[in-house]
């Protein structure tokens, strides 16, 4: 009499399940990474794009519009860019950005603020670089390390900005 087999064995199936697990943690692994680089990828991409759009509304309105960066008061809260224009001795605040959790600004006090004329250009001379920091620990009471920065630079002669390696 022949006997057959019609299913697995218990060790068939725990060596099939520790292999899926180990494949799966490599895979969040993996993801987690990807995710923290498109949070600070993203991040460049809204200082850009408020910068842009603070001296398309210089020209377009014919006013003097001011971009301010305003760190947030501790690790758990975000960092800030806000958008105001002057128009006949009143300022108006347009936009108040925040940054992503974790994303923050370099240094120990607030970056300068740009000011973009009528004309499209930035006030001062030369560049300005603003740096964005991915800070680990994002979260109050961890401890906060740097994994990585970003730098944008501003030139004022032209009000162009572009993301600096």
């Amino acid at each position: 009499m022949k006997r057959t087999r019609n299913g697995f064995t218990m060790i068939e199936l725990l060596v099939v399940i520790g292999i899926m697990v180990l494949l799966m943690s490599i895979a969040v692994a993996s993801y987690v990474g990807i995710r923290r680089g498109a949070e600070i990828r993203g991040a460049v991409m809204t200082l850009r794009t408020t910068l842009m759009l603070a001296r398309q509304e210089s020209v377009t309105k014919r006013r003097t519009v001011d971009v301010q960066f305003v760190k947030g008061a501790s690790i758990a809260d975000a960092d800030r860019i806000i958008i105001m224009s002057r128009f006949f001795g009143q300022t108006l605040t347009n936009n108040n950005i925040a940054l992503p959790l974790g994303i923050q600004f370099d240094g120990a006090g607030n970056p300068p603020t740009i000011t973009f004329k009528p004309s499209g250009s930035a006030a001062g001379t030369g560049s300005q670089t603003i740096t964005l920091i991915e800070r680990a620990g994002a979260v109050a009471g961890s401890t906060a390390s740097t994994r990585g920065a970003r730098t944008v630079k501003v030139w004022f002669l032209t009000g162009i900005t572009k993301e600096e390696p």
